[in-house]
Order: structure tokens, then C-alpha cells, then sequence
């Protein structure tokens, strides 16, 4: 198969693969409230897939490249928060205020990105907190 075969047969499966992906996931916690985005690289190019609107995958995206940044370690399940832990929230927030202190951005910026941080803070602590 040359390259361009690879990169449509990638192409035409991927609506199937995000489908079974969104199925399993629904199954799994019993709810349809999870995100989905799929890339797949084939040769060098990159295809993307998702049960959400490309804007909301951007932002799945972004967050995760923050988290990498950041230097953030992956959420094992063996480490997963529930409760009253604010451990990622107290992490997030002192590299925030490292980030602050080292910054040549304007105080206006900097307000709108602490509001950014404790707004997706508050969102995954919600997430950790939900019942099964």
C-alpha cells in the first residue's frame, strides 16, 4: 500500500473507530459525559476524530499540551483523586503563581489566565467528585 493508500484507509476508518471508542467509553462509566479525541499519524500526516465539535476537541487538546508543559505527571489509576483532594488543584496553582512571578505579560493576562487555571481545576476536581 503507498503512502497516500495508508492515509485514506486511516481516513475512512476513523468515524468507525471514534464510534466504537464513544460506545465502549458510554458502557464503561454509564453515562455519555466524557470527550473524546483521537490523531492518528500515519506517514506525516496527522488525522483527527472526535464525539465532540472541533472546538471543544481544541480545547481537550490544549489543556493536555498545558498539562505536558507544565511537566504535569499523567493520572495513573492507581493516582486518581476523589473527594476533598486538591492535590492537582495545589500543583496547578503553584506552578501558576511560578509561571507569575517569571512572567513578562501584562497583570490583565495574568488574571485572565489564573481565572483559566481554577476554572479547569474546578471542572476536574467536579469530575473526580462525581458517583459512579
Amino acid at each position: 500500500m503507498n503512502r497516500a493508500d495508508q492515509v485514506n484507509a486511516v481516513a475512512l476508518q476513523l468515524p468507525g473507530i471514534i464510534g466504537a471508542l464513544d460506545r465502549l467509553m458510554t458502557e464503561t462509566i454509564e453515562s455519555s459525559a466524557h470527550n473524546i479525541v483521537l490523531v492518528i499519524g500515519c506517514g506525516d500526516v496527522s488525522q483527527y476524530a472526535a464525539n465532540v465539535p472541533r472546538v471543544q476537541g481544541e480545547k481537550l487538546l490544549l489543556d493536555l499540551f498545558t498539562r505536558w508543559k507544565l511537566g504535569m505527571p499523567e493520572v495513573l489509576p492507581e493516582i486518581t483523586t476523589h473527594g476533598a483532594d486538591v492535590t492537582l488543584f495545589a500543583y496547578m496553582l503553584d506552578t501558576f503563581s511560578d509561571l507569575v512571578r517569571t512572567s513578562e505579560k501584562g497583570s490583565a493576562e495574568l488574571v485572565a489566565a489564573r481565572a483559566d487555571l481554577l476554572d479547569h481545576v474546578g471542572r476536574l476536581q467536579a469530575s473526580a467528585n462525581r458517583k459512579p
